[in-house]
């Protein structure tokens, strides 16, 4: 991971805050931003508590535009950046503003709105993004320390 302005605190990334995470194409790994700066570039990282998100805006920009902006992200809690890239092979998750509106699992192009946990990969020739695990039924209802007991049980950091 490149952290960027070391000796500035405020690119001091918070784990206890969500960040906000999408590929960067101009320098072949992912930006992670927070507090709308961004604050450092990994090439593999863990999510937990993730939201896809796409701005139907910025989709239909690429649409008319045919060039690439930065209008789909994920927004979760980072969980881990790790220098070695790992490919679990659980739910591949895509997006492609030409043919979908949102992120879609890869084998069934079923909508993806959120998960319990996230790995993104930065590959030679693509990213790749897997559904590590995801949120059960009533998680969403829970209260934040209820949350927080739910990821310290089921999840592996």
């Amino acid at each position: 991971m490149k952290h960027r302005h070391t000796q500035d605190p405020r690119y001091t990334i918070d784990k206890a805050r969500d960040v906000k995470v999408y590929r960067n194409l101009h320098k072949d790994c992912f930006s992670i931003v927070q507090d709308g700066l961004v604050k450092a570039h990994a090439r593999h990282i863990y999510l937990r508590d993730v939201k896809f998100k796409v701005s139907e805006a910025g989709r239909q920009r690429v649409i008319q535009e045919k060039r690439k902006n930065v209008h789909a992200f994920l927004i979760g809690k980072l969980a881990k950046i790790s220098d070695q890239k790992e490919i679990v092979e659980e739910t591949g998750v895509t997006y492609n503003p030409y043919k979908y509106d949102s992120f879609v699992e890869v084998e069934t192009e079923k909508p993806v709105k959120e998960a319990g946990e996230v790995m993104l990969n930065f590959l030679k020739d693509r990213s790749w993004m897997s559904i590590i695990e995801t949120k059960e039924a009533g998680y969403w209802s829970m209260t934040a320390a209820q949350k927080q007991n739910w990821a310290r049980k089921n999840l592996t950091l």
